[in-house]
């Protein structure tokens, strides 16, 4: 005769046919990868952050562990006293995100297949990818990477510091996070900058609308080799910028310890660059969607668009393999919510649309994008709040570093606050 119970510490139950019997069950948590050896009490079940293993789990005597990951509890059925062990491994960080999606703008997340009722959903990507969106203060997605963390600029953590753009699906079909650092990348992230010494450091004007903790902006270049004309070279190609080679994959990169830096994934950027600066959608399909540039015998051009064709010289001046780069002028958009998806990328200043965008930090900063019919200027952020200004590549702005972490990846703790950040393992 089996019975169905919860897990109690010692459950001592009776059944009675003839005579009464007394079952004891034992129950132990295991939690992987630390191997922390716990005994069960108070009804204390490990949050999502853990992932029940079914193959490890178990009982010495034959009694069934039965887990029900809607309500995170668990229940045995059992015939006679045993002692049972339940595993629970930490949970993959990307499925830890997705689960706290359930529906659109629920902990400020928006799953962008572009085929929901939700509000906007035709502006949405359509690439699959969740996203962040909504003001800084309320969206919880802060990351601890590279060390211990700290939320105050004059501690070495504040470095570590960095917030979730999304997830986005790789060419294996798998789910990546995508994320920027908080705030500007200093000197010492990126090294010596392109000008003359401390030219690039800036003191900070206070009626700008800088929101980040440091008191001098740090300013780069997007490449300092750029000329004044479109035949000096394709000067605006990301492949030929020292910022990308330089600063961003040798000096930071190589700061980067192990086991983070085994968390990054080598992604191939789409760096085309954009042409229109539409809503948000009409951006995306810009950058990396149905009307990126794309090469042919030579000939770059918007697709469905021959006109607009120009020279450029490989294939791979529209595509760019590295472990670190910076974000796309879609990504900045979508930060806001979806209803201001249909504004026009110059009228990201409005004080609504950027007061609800998170990754609005009041600083000039570059893009990974090109002016795609140019061969010298690049696309950034401006102060103001508006997106895809133009400027000759070898003019200085601020920058903050994006990565994508394998989706291996797994999370230990926090609760992605300023303050109490996701932690990360492998």
């Amino acid at each position: 005769m089996k019975h169905n119970f919860s897990f109690l510490i010692k459950i001592i139950v009776c059944l009675s046919i003839i005579s009464l019997i007394s079952i004891t069950i034992n129950i132990y948590l295991i939690l992987n990868p630390r191997e922390i050896l716990r005994e069960y009490k108070d009804n204390t079940w490990p949050d999502a952050k853990y992932k029940f293993n079914e193959t490890l789990s178990g009982c010495e005597n034959g009694s069934k562990l039965i887990w029900d990951e809607e309500t995170r509890s668990a229940k045995v059925n059992a015939q006679s006293s045993d002692k049972c062990y339940l595993y629970f491994d930490h949970e993959k960080f990307t499925q830890y995100l997705i689960n706290l999606y359930q529906k659109a703008g629920e902990n400020n997340l928006y799953y962008h297949d572009g085929n929901s009722n939700d509000s906007n959903s035709n502006l949405e990507a359509g690439d699959f990818s969740y996203r962040y969106s909504g003001s800084s203060a309320s969206v919880n997605n802060y990351v601890c990477f590279g060390g211990e963390c700290s939320n105050e600029v004059a501690d070495p953590g504040y470095k570590n510091l960095y917030r979730i753009i999304g997830l986005f699906k790789n060419n294996a079909d798998q789910y990546e996070m995508k994320i920027i650092k908080a705030d500007e990348a200093i000197k010492e992230d990126l090294g010596e900058g392109t000008y003359p010494e401390n030219a690039y450091i800036k003191d900070i004007n206070p009626t700008l609308n800088y929101k980040g903790k440091f008191t001098k902006n740090f300013y780069y270049s997007w490449n300092d080799t750029a000329g004044t004309t479109e035949e000096d070279n394709n000067v605006n190609m990301w492949k030929e910028s020292n910022l990308n080679t330089q600063n961003l994959n040798k000096i930071f990169y190589e700061s980067i310890q192990s086991p983070y830096k085994d968390m990054i994934s080598e992604h191939e950027w789409q760096v085309g660059g954009s042409s229109d600066f539409g809503n948000a959608k009409a951006v995306y399909e810009s950058e990396l969607g149905n009307n990126k540039l794309i090469s042919t015998s030579n000939n770059c051009y918007t697709q469905g668009n021959p006109s607009k064709a120009r020279q450029c010289n490989l294939e791979n001046d529209l595509t760019y393999k590295a472990n670190v780069g910076l974000m796309y002028i879609s990504d900045y958009m979508y930060g806001t919510l979806p209803e201001f998806w249909n504004t026009k990328a110059e009228n990201y200043s409005n004080e609504d649309v950027k007061t609800n965008n998170w990754i609005y930090i009041g600083l000039s900063e570059w893009t990974i994008s090109r002016r795609s019919d140019s061969g010298f200027n690049a696309r950034g952020v401006h102060y103001p709040g508006y997106a895809g200004i133009t400027n000759l590549a070898v003019n200085d702005y601020g920058i903050r570093p994006v990565l994508y972490l394998s989706s291996d990846v797994k999370i230990t703790g926090g609760l992605g606050t300023e303050k109490n950040p996701y932690k990360l393992s492998m």
